[in-house]
């Protein structure tokens, strides 16, 4: 398995299925899963995130472990200690990847064998326009 892609999840219900859109429609070959990881949700992410994934009819495995311990570092080293890809990919709960960022990432670590880490170009999407004071 090429690459885990990780999410950790607080309380995500309004956003998850965006930021699972975005992991599905990744135009990749190789296998990959995505690894949700609850930490500490009181809202129904888990079940919205199940459904929706289901609803997609996908391959592409979506495995989900709980880390009761809060903060985005449990989350990630829970995330780390289940991930059976090669390379781990830390995607934020309201965030979408470009429909070719892991064959872009594949092919840079493929061709940096001594790179230990990469990150890539983010876009802010406020959902509204932005007061004029602060374009």
């Amino acid at each position: 398995m090429k690459f885990s892609v990780i999410v950790c999840c607080y309380n995500s219900v309004d956003r998850i299925e965006e930021t699972l859109r975005s992991l599905n429609a990744q135009h990749f070959q190789e296998s990959f899963e995505v690894l949700l990881i609850d930490n500490n949700c009181s809202d129904q992410t888990v079940e919205v995130a199940n459904a929706y994934w289901s609803a997609l009819e996908t391959d592409i495995p979506l495995k989900i472990f709980v880390e009761p311990s809060p903060g985005l570092s449990y989350a990630r080293k829970c995330g780390i200690q289940n991930a059976a890809g090669e390379y781990l990919i830390f995607c934020d709960d309201d965030n979408s990847l470009h429909e070719d960022f892991l064959s872009h990432a594949a092919r840079f670590m493929e061709q940096s064998k001594n790179l230990g880490a990469v990150c890539g170009k983010n876009i802010a999407d406020f959902g509204t326009a932005l007061p004029e004071e602060l374009v």
